[in-house]
């Protein structure tokens, strides 16, 4: 009696596998589309990631793919979620702690003023706080 079940089941796990594979490909591949909400695109060249920052950007960011508080998101000319621009190179005096991280260090759902790393800054004198956060990025 196994014996006839057996090719049933191994097919049955080979096609949810495939399928799993398959969805799982499609959502990581998926570069945000050009919708309004969207801060999001193809990367500079030469850099091999999926996506970053899109320079100078100001959106409205209402959320579609995931639920989170709509947020004005602007993105400086660096590409970086900031109000100002950074100087290059640093200024000898200044001491810079740069932020790296996904969702949660760019500030998904809260505005700029919101975000940890601007209390961070608010704190700390000749020091200049740093969000290089892009939601969906991971180790």
């Amino acid at each position: 009696m196994l014996r006839t079940w057996a090719p049933r089941i191994g097919l049955l796990v080979l096609a949810t596998v495939l399928t799993l594979a398959v969805v799982e490909w499609v959502m990581k591949s998926r570069v945000p589309s050009g919708a309004s909400d969207d801060f999001l695109g193809p990367p500079p060249d030469g850099v091999d990631l999926p996506y970053a920052p899109i320079a100078d950007a100001d959106v409205q960011f209402e959320g579609h793919y995931v639920k989170i508080a709509p947020t004005r998101v602007k993105i400086s000319s660096q590409r970086l979620r900031a109000s100002k621009l950074y100087k290059t190179p640093k200024p000898k005096s200044t001491t810079r702690i740069i932020a790296l991280g996904d969702s949660f260090v760019f500030g998904s759902g809260v505005e700029l003023e919101q975000t940890f790393l601007v209390g961070w800054q608010s704190q700390l004198q000749n020091v200049e706080v740093i969000n290089l956060g892009v939601p969906g990025y991971t180790s």
